[in-house]
């Protein structure tokens, strides 16, 4: 037996609610950003020149990624700063796997008895059983947010500083 929009409610979960409007807020933040995301992969390969920029344009951000991060790997000496541009590459990666969970998954609210707002993918079969999206709560969702946006600058300015060291002149930005 399916669930309607009815027996939705009556499990608690919502899908236009008050909670849902705040969380739709966060989630056109996080898209905005994404995008940001998509946009400085494209900029960044430009700055490695060669043949990556056309290799890249049509594939995924993954992909992408992947290429920028073989790039650095062989540009940067320095360990430390190794370790950190790959943090900063994983946790934009992490971040990228949560986008495709919203992306691509039916999405509701559910207020928990604290007042918070919890986000599920409802099983329409059995709402009871239906499973918590990991990371999703306001708190997480809105550090997932700000973690995107300063991995991205992060990486923006040691990106720029080994352009810098290859050309020995600062990438067009």
């Amino acid at each position: 037996m399916t669930v309607g929009y009815s027996g939705l409610r009556k499990a608690g979960i919502e899908i236009n609610g008050a909670g849902a409007k705040e969380w739709a807020s966060l989630v056109g933040a996080f898209f905005i950003n994404m995008g940001n995301a998509e946009l400085q992969t494209y900029k960044w390969l430009t700055w490695i020149g060669g043949d990556k920029f056309e290799k890249a344009k049509n594939q995924d951000f993954e992909f992408r990624i992947g290429l920028i991060y073989g790039f650095v790997n062989e540009q940067i000496k320095e360990e430390t700063e190794l370790k950190i541009v790959r943090a900063l590459l994983g946790r934009i990666k992490q971040i990228y796997s949560l986008r495709n969970v919203i992306a691509h998954n039916p999405l509701a609210m559910k207020q928990l008895p604290e007042g918070s707002w919890q986000v599920m993918i409802p099983n329409i079969r059995d709402l009871s059983n239906s499973p918590v999206v990991p990371g999703l709560l306001k708190e997480d969702f809105s550090k997932a947010i700000d973690d995107l946006i300063s991995s991205i600058l992060g990486l923006e300015g040691i990106f720029i500083g080994v352009i810098r060291d290859r050309d020995g002149v600062e990438p067009n930005i």
